[in-house]
């Protein structure tokens, strides 16, 4: 199948500057962004879940460079649909830069239309369009991550080259199930976590060495447990989370170590946490929840 040319060339559009002095938050001396959601330009509604988590892929991948600062990937969803203006969610988010693009699949081919902007100047920074299909997909992404580090003349440390390089899989089938999982998961409900687990399982399945589907399967474990009765409808036993955790932690991702920080939470190893929240900002020095686990064991410790 062939993709229809969208491409309208956006950045040739007006922008209106965003004002430092209305940030909700002063810009830092580094480099800030936000990646807001990409739209899906597929025909149908069934690709959403691959739109949505190259965004999260990408952002992901910015948030291992400890010379950005990255806005979390809740905070940039909460545009999703809305008509918001770039300076407009510059001055909310508190970053210099907005990335914004647009993805289309039709069967295996895959077309990313993406741009950089300068929210306080108005200007487009960079912006391109990258073709290929679902197999060279983490190829297409690193490319976009490498355009912004060098437009932004970010110096990458060698362990971030390295784990910019680790995308985790190459069974693209194994990722697409990933990300419908994690799409469901985010829905909070009954039948959305018992599909976001028959996709995990179907990753890890296609996969086996997959770490971020592992981690995700033993988070989801996680997550259950805190909804009535949930454990038990999706015949989750706590047998298992030991052997799921292991297997998440032979590739490290934050997903790994969020579900370790659940365990140690839950069985009172509070010494243990610093270590593993120090393993999760390294891997990710902008990632959002090591935060949260950092507040809450401070929280525990008085």
């Amino acid at each position: 199948a062939t993709i229809a040319v969208l491409w309208s060339q956006p950045w040739r559009e007006s922008i209106v500057p965003a004002d430092p002095a209305r940030m909700a938050f002063p810009l830092l001396s580094k480099p800030s962004i936000a990646v807001l959601p990409f739209s899906d330009l597929s025909e149908g509604s069934q690709q959403q879940f691959f739109s949505d988590g190259m965004t999260e892929d990408i952002t992901n991948d910015l948030a291992k460079i400890s010379g950005l600062f990255v806005v979390a990937t809740n905070s940039a969803f909460t545009y999703q649909g809305k008509a918001a203006k770039v300076g407009q969610i510059a001055e909310e988010l508190g970053v210099r830069y907005i990335l914004e693009g647009s993805v289309q699949r039709s069967g295996e081919q895959v077309r990313i239309n993406a741009q950089l902007i300068d929210a306080v100047s108005g200007i487009h920074v960079w912006a391109e369009r990258f073709d290929g299909t679902t197999s060279n997909v983490f190829s297409l992404q690193d490319q976009i991550t490498a355009a912004i580090v060098r437009e932004l003349s970010v110096s990458l440390l060698p362990t971030e080259k390295s784990s910019l390089a680790n995308n985790n899989t190459n069974v693209p089938a194994a990722h697409d199930a990933f990300l419908i999982g994690w799409a469901q998961m985010r829905l909070k409900s009954f039948e959305s976590f018992k599909k976001a687990k028959a996709k995990f399982e179907e990753a890890v399945a296609l996969d086996p060495e997959y770490g971020r589907a592992w981690g995700a399967l033993a988070e989801l474990y996680y997550r259950a447990s805190y909804r009535d009765n949930y454990l038990g409808r999706l015949k989750f036993s706590e047998s298992e989370i030991p052997a799921l955790i292991e297997k998440s932690l032979a590739k490290p991702t934050v997903q790994a170590y969020c579900a370790k920080l659940f365990q140690l939470f839950l069985e009172r190893r509070l010494s243990e946490m610093p270590a593993i929240i120090g393993k999760m900002e390294r891997l990710e020095p902008n990632y959002s929840v090591t935060y949260t686990w950092r507040g809450i064991l401070a929280a525990l410790n008085g």
